[in-house]
């Protein structure tokens, strides 16, 4: 075998390994298979995490946070980012009514848009709430 053919076949294989996901897959351990380790849930969930989690298309809400500005040009968003950092996406047609807003503590209420996030291999990067319908409620000093 050449010795460029040698290193094409031994840059692939690298590339594969570094490829393959962390977690559930094993090149020969004794753990190979069982649960990933994880901490203790909490007893209470937060109200802001139920929130979140519980979030279903069409559903009205309310929730406080931090206007922030993510992304840069030419697609930068508008987000409202909660006690518990999960990320609520504004719709475009109501950035008008927070991006005066950035950097500040506001309560706002919104219709619940879920979109499914898939990169381009296909792999899901979970689910992106879009709050659309946006009515402010309070903006805390």
């Amino acid at each position: 075998m050449s010795g460029l053919r040698l290193l094409a076949l031994a840059g692939f294989t690298a590339g594969v390994i570094l490829a393959l996901p962390t977690q559930g897959f094993s090149l020969g351990r004794r753990d190979a298979g069982k649960a990933p380790r994880t901490e203790a849930a909490p007893t209470e969930p937060a109200a802001d995490a139920a929130l979140y989690e519980s979030a279903v298309g069409g559903r009205r809400v309310e929730v406080s946070g931090r206007v922030r500005l993510v992304g840069s040009e030419p697609f930068p968003d508008l987000v409202l980012t909660d006690t518990e950092e999960h990320t609520w996406y504004i719709d475009s047609a109501d950035r008008k009514t927070l991006s005066r807003y950035e950097q500040q503590t506001v309560t706002i209420r919104g219709t619940v848009e879920l979109k499914e996030m898939v990169l381009a291999n296909g792999r899901s990067l979970g689910t992106r709430r879009t709050l659309s319908g946006i009515t402010l409620v309070r903006v805390d000093e």
